[in-house]
């Protein structure tokens, strides 16, 4: 069975980092769609089912990641769904950044675009003001840019120890990096929010000194490269359909409502819809 992708690739993050904004992005209602058709895996959908696997790579500084990730657990709620399982891919932005540095979402705008200081500002503040409708606080004033290698490593060890725990530690870490602006480089922070979160420090640190989680961030950034995704936040359902960016909240209904009323025959007239 072949799974459609379905780009609406509004508000990414690219690797290696760009921000994929224009101005006629920020104020236009139409979103630009791209389809590819990849294979997913081997097998046929037999019965409708009333549960869906979601799959979700993205990166702890990506801000169009937690605003994206807010809109569809939004979804997820209006449509009074409660047993989607959630699985947190690992997708590090940019790889060569170095582990012991760190700088500002407004440094990065700068250095990238060319930008002066306000305009950076300006462009932030425009996010925060998105955030802030999604029940977000996003202080890029002090938010964390830099390594998010160890931040991947904790979430793949909540991930094995239970879905709950996984959702916890996905929250604090986009919590920590974008209201508290804390170093998600440094094993101490991720230990303090680690054991503030209900897992064991002692534990965390082992893991994280001796890069027991490791192989597993890799593979899922292996699994991305092999599915094409080179911008993020990314979302799979089902192996079906997947949809790119910071959708809104309805694109996402869409997709999940389809998801559950429709078998995989029936994708590609979504697409021509």
């Amino acid at each position: 069975m072949c799974g459609v992708w379905i780009f609406l690739s509004l508000w990414t993050y690219h690797t290696p980092v760009s921000w994929a904004w224009t101005e006629a992005t920020w104020h236009t209602k139409q979103l630009p769609t791209a389809i590819y058709s990849r294979m997913w895996y081997v097998g046929a959908l037999l019965q409708l089912r009333q549960f869906m696997k979601i799959e979700i790579w993205s990166d702890f500084v990506c801000p169009f990641c937690y605003i994206g990730k807010a809109n569809l657990l939004q979804a997820l709620q209006e449509l009074n769904i409660t047993d989607a399982e959630i699985v947190w891919r690992s997708f590090e932005l940019d790889p060569s950044f170095p582990q012991e540095n760190n700088t500002s979402h407004y440094q990065l705008l700068q250095d990238k675009y060319q930008l002066d200081l306000q305009a950076a500002v300006d462009k932030c503040a425009q996010l925060a003001h998105i955030g802030s409708s999604c029940g977000l606080e996003m202080n890029f004033a002090q938010a964390y840019y830099g390594n998010t290698f160890l931040a991947h490593q904790l979430q793949q060890l909540a991930q094995a120890k239970s879905a709950q725990m996984a959702a916890q530690i996905n929250q604090a870490l986009f919590h920590a990096s974008f209201t508290l602006g804390l170093p998600l480089n440094q094993t101490d922070t991720l230990v303090s929010l680690a054991a503030e979160n209900g897992l064991d420090a002692e534990e965390v640190r082992s893991a994280l000194n001796d890069k027991r989680y490791a192989t597993a961030v890799r593979v899922d950034e292996t699994a991305a490269q092999e599915l094409n995704i080179t911008a993020v936040p990314f979302f799979g359902f089902d192996g079906r359909l997947a949809v790119a960016g910071a959708q809104s909240i309805d694109a996402f209904k869409e997709v999940i409502q389809h998801i559950l009323t429709h078998d995989a025959a029936d994708d590609a007239k979504m697409l021509r819809q």
